[in-house]
């Protein structure tokens, strides 16, 4: 009997021997005869010995020690003798070896596969080629397309639901992660409630939704699910924290012009003052300062005071001051400068200094998981000054249940922000151009 390593193996599980080869510098061919005496019927199970005739498949295979390997497979044909059959004479099955109808073995199918789900249709088509494997990139579309229509998973429990960008601005998606299993097990066109309430009414399982602040998640999760457990995502809040304080700080841009200045000149007067025998600290000069640039900005002839105009910082850098998130690469006297900005511009505008407050302990409350403060921070913030601090007090209300279990639950949107970014990856990898369904194949079946 003929051996050779790596075809012998597979063609034994399938009842088959090699009887010849020939080899050339480029390929390999491999005839395959079968000793099958006797087959079940794939209709009704009943085994026949009554053989029909015989016929020959040929397969390409994995491709052995650099060259093409080309299999032609003798297989049987027999006679049903169960005259209750509908069938009259059926061919035995290699399944373990290939595919009905189709003209490669498994083996390189797999193969195939795991090159198109991590490279995509042409960059695969190309490293195939090398590989002594070549082919089109439309048959490795085709199977991206086959493989993503057979998505089997287990029924979830928690899942994490949020968009991502098909185009942005025009198209947006839904991706949904398995929390449990840390996989994402559905992405959808759309994130509409309608389209997200359809595939969470045929996953009755679900228990728990991890969401972003959106209310279309929201929506379809308490239509769909009897009594699910919604948890808002601390990013997300941080985020809405974020672009609230913002709001505020342009709409006060003016205070952070005047702001500017002090923080310019407030070391150097404190120092000249010093010297003349000045015993009082740096924040009494700036509280001495901030009250005489606010009486003089007030007054008509206010722009025309001579000196140098200070750069005004952004809004966005400001609120990295405010919280301290830019402090940890900076110097120390850059720290002692961004701290006496904030202590200005709190002395300038009142609002300003309370929507601090109540930044900096909704910090503190999401930091330490202190889900009893959330009602009393809500409660300072309804009673703000500021409109935007109001609103947000207002939103986060009307989605309390979510919110509160942001601090009490261990889980939250991180894996799905992950996969998003995974698919992201993946989308701008095949230049954008890949339809959901191949993007889908390639996300839900990772290599």
């Amino acid at each position: 009997m003929v051996v050779i390593p790596g075809q012998s193996e597979s063609l034994g599980a399938v009842g088959k021997r090699i009887i010849h080869f020939d080899i050339t510098e480029t390929l390999l061919s491999v005839e395959v005869a079968s000793p099958v005496r006797w087959a079940q019927c794939p209709t009704c199970s009943h085994s026949s010995s009554r053989r029909h005739g015989q016929y020959r498949r040929h397969l390409r295979a994995q491709p052995s020690k650099g060259r093409t390997v080309n299999l032609s497979v003798q297989v049987r044909r027999f006679k049903c003798t169960n005259m209750q059959c509908s069938r009259t004479t059926f061919v035995e099955q290699i399944e373990g070896l290939a595919k009905a109808q189709q003209r490669r073995t498994i083996g390189l199918s797999s193969a195939w596969c795991a090159m198109a789900q991590a490279l995509g249709g042409s960059a695969a088509a190309r490293l195939s080629a090398k590989l002594g494997m070549a082919v089109s990139r439309d048959t490795l579309l085709r199977e991206l397309r086959r493989l993503g229509r057979e998505v089997a998973t287990a029924p979830p429990v928690v899942v994490g639901i949020d968009d991502w960008a098909i185009t942005r601005g025009h198209r947006y998606g839904t991706i949904v992660v398995d929390l449990e299993r840390r996989c994402p097990i559905e992405v959808l066109d759309g994130r509409e409630s309608t389209g997200v309430a359809g595939w969470l009414q045929r996953h009755p399982s679900i228990q728990v939704v991890a969401r972003d602040r959106a209310g279309a998640y929201s929506d379809a999760a308490q239509t769909m699910i009897p009594h699910p457990q919604q948890v808002a995502d601390r990013w997300h809040l941080l985020g809405n924290l974020h672009e609230t304080v913002e709001r505020l700080l342009l709409r006060h841009n003016a205070k952070l012009r005047e702001a500017a200045p002090l923080v310019a000149g407030i070391t150097d007067v404190w120092n000249e003052l010093r010297t003349q025998g000045f015993t009082g600290s740096r924040g009494t000069v700036r509280l001495a300062m901030a009250q005489a640039f606010a009486a003089a900005s007030s007054s008509s002839d206010a722009a025309g005071r001579p000196g140098r105009r200070a750069a005004t910082p952004s809004s966005q850098r400001v609120y990295g001051w405010l919280v301290g998130w830019d402090e940890r690469g900076n110097k120390v006297p850059k720290r002692a400068e961004h701290r006496r900005f904030v202590e200005a511009l709190c002395a300038i505008e009142p609002q300003i200094a309370e929507a601090i407050s109540l930044t900096r302990e909704f910090l503190g409350l999401i930091h330490r998981r202190d889900v009893d403060g959330v009602d009393r921070c809500l409660v300072r913030a309804r009673e703000s000054k500021a409109a935007e601090v109001r609103r947000f007090s207002v939103r986060l209300t009307a989605d309390l249940s979510a919110v509160r279990a942001a601090f009490e639950s261990s889980w939250s949107s991180g894996q799905v922000e992950g996969q998003i970014n995974r698919l992201k990856f993946l989308k701008r990898q095949m230049f954008g151009r890949a339809n959901l369904d191949l993007l889908r194949a390639r996300v839900l079946h990772p290599n």
